[in-house]
């Protein structure tokens, strides 16, 4: 749909809000059908997810029950996913400079970790991104470099002729942390959504 009729966090039964309350609003103003009504928005507003049917459906289901106010639902309403708290979770991590974190999040609002994790991918879409982090050149960065350097290569051999050899490439890199063979385990704390 056009801009004018997006709205944060709508979806599912409270999906095109403001178009329900445009054509209520137009009933209430011009007291015609809903067949002129789903014409006359048609014409104005460029609506790109709705064809001309559903519009009609959708005036037409609207009009006939005269309210915004949902149906009771079957089953368990949702409590913890509302747009009041997603609009909480929305505000601790968009554009933060550091992050708190989901865990902190949930603990904050009172909510399981996993719906503020749903609520963060599903309902606000947003990614996770790592800041890119500088290394500080010290005389102790290159001492600890070219030792632990050394340590590799006698345990794994220096040359391609020694028994212990099994290097496939050797990479000549600056000086700026240490080498080893294990990844470091990152937590996902120091992102950026």
């Amino acid at each position: 749909m056009s801009s004018v009729f997006q709205n944060i966090a709508v979806k599912g039964h409270r999906k095109n809000l403001l178009l329900r309350c445009l054509i209520l609003h137009l009933r209430e103003k011009y007291n015609c059908g809903y067949r002129r009504i789903a014409r006359r928005i048609w014409e104005i507003h460029e609506l790109d997810e709705l064809s001309y049917d559903g519009l009609l459906s959708l005036s037409k289901r609207t009009l006939s029950r005269g309210t915004l106010e949902d149906r009771p639902r079957v089953g368990r309403p949702r409590t913890v996913r509302s747009i009041e708290n997603i609009e909480q979770i929305k505000q601790k991590h968009f554009h933060q400079h550091r992050n708190p974190g989901q865990r902190s999040t949930a603990i904050d609002l009172g909510m399981a970790l996993s719906s503020v994790n749903c609520a963060i991918k599903i309902d606000l879409k947003l990614k996770p991104f790592h800041k890119f982090k500088s290394t500080k050149m010290t005389v102790n960065n290159v001492k600890n470099r070219i030792q632990s350097a050394k340590i590799l290569l006698s345990k794994y051999g220096g040359r391609p002729r020694s028994k212990k050899f099994l290097w496939n490439l050797v990479v000549n890199s600056d000086h700026s942390g240490k080498i080893g063979l294990t990844v470091m385990h990152n937590t996902k704390n120091n992102v950026v959504y």
